[in-house]
């Protein structure tokens, strides 16, 4: 008995803490834990997922939060309570045997699985002509030849780590990589010809990512999976949202409140008005007007995902394209709901482009179908696309993508700024996710830094979803405060958003 209730005190502190960083919407405390505790020490007969269901009742008819409860109490020490849960549940929302259940109705579908690097090779071969190779059914290990398609470490063929190759192709099994020395001994003509290669079968994935194939959906429902149980956090996160008239910031010249630094030298010579405090600022009935006027318009958010080669590359080692891709599923279907009050574009950025547009402005997908073709457009960009970096052009073309059509501020008085430097006037977003593969293209952080701060009209920020090593935390700390954000976990992304958001005024922030 001791036991299980400590198992509920940590499950509840577990819910707790998915509510304050935005994970689940209800701030679950220690009463329904007692309700639980409760019902078993009046009912000893019944078993701990009848009493949780019993106080959960509600929750039946929301699947991904069930999802979600069932996982922390599992991992707290609740073995196998995800499938007693979903039958108890089963009889409250009105659902079959087990239907929709954890174990039966979760999607577990690895789209591009893990593993790790299998080390350094020397290839067998010289170089040929590029070329995709042969397919071997058996799915066998090819190191250092130019046979096979989906090899490493080799020539000429498709593959991972090899040099010569048209593009990027994994097998599933762990991949070893070639020097920059044997790199270079590729020939100009031979790197022309594998372009060729690329975008000839760059255009032939794009005709049949419109017609949509089994193996398609599996891969979305599988992204979906992963992200479903977050996806009403994000909304809740997009409906609380508003514009910074309507929220608490810094009123100033107050006399209680905490210290304003600005205004020491006034405090020693006597003025008492030299605190602050967080509240609504009184606006002018004249000004009141001219912002609802301008307010009609929607905030626009702009996401920059890296596409890049190397998420292709080096998802087998941490999983950075799976985040990218759930990340982008996430966007889309909570964004779905919001488009009254916000308008997005999903753009990319690679070695081949600084913009590969995917979702525009006001053209946004209107169904999962079109959604997925947005999943596979991005996943074929990866494979297709030649090596390089463009994230700091990538983070200006997209400030100036988004200001394309925006009601200009400049020349507007900013007295009301917040501490960060961004006007309380800026009505738009820039979300850049990148891999963090600085050092490689000898890229200084701080031009990044330079770049999301150029233009005050537009918050932008960095979200970092791989890293070689401790890069990613070096990047970090090259941008301004607040302004970039590693996620190794997609769970964390809610997070991310609301913490972007409250930075600018637009959410509630946590008391």
């Amino acid at each position: 008995k001791r036991e299980v209730l400590h198992n509920l005190a940590r499950a509840f502190a577990e819910l707790r803490r998915l509510a304050e960083q935005g994970s689940i919407t209800y701030p679950y405390s220690m009463r329904e834990a007692v309700a639980i505790a409760r019902h078993l020490e009046k009912f000893p007969q019944t078993t701990v997922a009848e009493a949780v269901a019993n106080v959960f009742a509600f929750e039946a008819f929301d699947a991904p939060l069930r999802r979600t409860l069932a996982e922390v109490l599992e991992r707290v020490g609740f073995r196998s309570i995800g499938a007693q849960l979903e039958t108890a549940f089963g009889s409250v929302a009105g659902v079959g045997e087990h239907a929709g259940s954890l174990i039966s109705g979760a999607v577990d579908i690895q789209y591009l699985p893990k593993t790790f690097d299998g080390g350094y090779s020397k290839p067998k071969t010289g170089l040929d002509a590029p070329k995709h190779g042969k397919v071997d059914p058996t799915g066998a290990p090819h190191v250092g030849g130019n046979t096979w398609a989906g090899g490493s470490g080799g020539s000429d063929t498709a593959g991972l780590g090899g040099r010569g190759g048209p593009y990027r192709l994994w097998d599933g099994n762990p991949v070893h990589q070639v020097s920059e020395e044997a790199k270079n001994e590729v020939s100009e003509e031979a790197k022309q010809k594998a372009r060729a290669l690329a975008e000839a079968a760059w255009k032939e994935r794009l005709e049949s990512i419109e017609k949509m194939d089994d193996e398609m959906w599996k891969m979305y429902n599988g992204v979906l999976s992963n992200v479903e149980s977050h996806v009403a956090a994000m909304e809740n996160i997009l409906r609380q949202a508003q514009d910074k008239k309507t929220e608490r910031k810094w009123l100033k010249n107050r006399s209680d409140g905490e210290l304003d630094d600005a205004r020491l030298v006034e405090g020693v010579a006597g003025d008492r008005l030299v605190f602050k405090k967080r509240g609504k600022a009184e606006v002018p009935d004249h000004q009141n007007q001219n912002e609802d006027r301008q307010d009609k318009g929607k905030r626009r958010l702009c996401f920059v995902m890296d596409c890049s080669g190397s998420m292709y590359r080096f998802n087998g080692l941490d999983g950075r394209l799976n985040r990218m891709l759930e990340a982008t599923c996430l966007i889309m279907e909570a964004m779905d709901k919001h488009l009254d009050r916000f308008d997005y574009c999903i753009l990319g950025h690679s070695g081949d482009t600084e913009k590969a547009e995917f979702v525009n402005f006001g053209q946004h997908p209107q169904s999962r179908g079109e959604r997925l073709k947005v999943l596979q457009r991005m996943l074929a960009h990866t494979q297709f696309c030649w090596p390089g970096d463009h994230t700091i052009e990538a983070t200006k073309a997209a400030i100036d993508h988004v200001l394309d059509g925006l009601p200009s501020v400049k020349g507007q008085d900013n007295d009301d700024d917040d501490d960060d430097g961004v006007s309380s006037s800026a009505r738009a977003f820039v979300v850049v996710v990148s891999d963090a593969n600085f050092r490689r293209y000898r890229m200084d952080p701080l031009w990044w830094s330079e770049a999301l701060t150029s233009e005050p009209q537009v918050e932008c920020h960095a979200v970092m979803l791989g890293s070689l090593g401790n890069e990613a935390q070096i990047i970090q700390g090259s941008l301004p405060s607040g302004r970039g954000h590693i996620v190794m976990e997609t769970s964390l992304l809610p997070g991310i958003f609301r913490s972007i958001f409250e930075q600018a005024g637009l959410c509630p922030e946590h008391s």
